[in-house]
């Protein structure tokens, strides 16, 4: 006998076809429905939602804004979980250029590599990224979290103006053109750095965050070992 679909714990959706204004707007119904169950005393929870499989489709998941989790079940092109807010993705594979782009709110975690300008104008939220990542990272970063475990291009935080950009393995040239706000934790070694940044002691407030920021992304790390740099006052 079938679950009903509030007992269905996760939503399983193939991928080719799927019109994602109707597939948000049935899940924001759910969403408000079960927040009056919820009022209510019902333990009724919102579905983890599994897409895919996924074989590098482009524009994935435009302006998702539903907090139910989501779980996209291969690699992804480019342009996908753009304007991203308010729950956590889980990519099973790697991404595109432009990816996560304008992020707002919630998590957005790749387990494989990822493209140019990984988050570009994120202003919330977290982008966590287990491989390496191409050139412009985290492009005008305005507030987002954004974590590359391996190594990135050329012109990371380029024009960066707040948040943080953490890196666990080296960094191509021009390291914080144009930063103008914000901070980059960098574990090895940049080709090359901007001219107005400034490499700066750990302070206690940068070792918690950045120690917070590892935790949320699933990365056993003390933080010891990175350096930071931030743009001259």
């Amino acid at each position: 006998m079938d679950k009903p679909a509030s007992e269905i714990d996760e939503l399983a959706i193939p991928l080719e076809g799927l019109d994602w204004r109707k597939f948000q707007a049935v899940l924001l119904a759910e969403h408000r429905a079960t927040e009056r169950y919820a009022e209510k005393g019902s333990n009724a929870r919102l579905r983890k939602i599994r897409i895919g499989p996924c074989k590098g489709e482009s524009l994935v998941a435009p302006g998702w804004q539903v907090n139910n989790a989501i779980v996209l079940d291969g690699d992804l092109g480019d342009y996908c979980l753009s304007h991203f807010h308010g729950a956590e993705a889980d990519v099973l594979g790697s991404i595109g250029h432009c990816g996560a782009q304008a992020i707002r709110s919630g998590a957005v975690i790749i387990q494989g590599r990822a493209g140019n300008a990984i988050a570009a104008y994120g202003t919330g939220g977290l982008v966590a990224v287990y491989g390496n990542a191409g050139k412009r990272a985290a492009v005008a970063l305005d507030g987002a979290d954004v974590l590359v475990r391996g190594s990135v291009g050329t012109q990371a935080a380029y024009a960066m103006r707040s948040g943080s950009l953490i890196i666990g393995g080296s960094a191509g040239a021009e390291l914080g053109q144009g930063m103008t706000g914000g901070v980059i934790y960098i574990r090895g070694e940049p080709a090359s750095v901007a001219k107005q940044l400034r490499e700066v002691k750990m302070r206690e407030a940068d070792r918690m965050r950045l120690g917070l920021i590892l935790l949320k992304a699933g990365v056993k790390s003390t933080g010891r070992e990175f350096r930071v740099f931030r743009p001259d006052a």
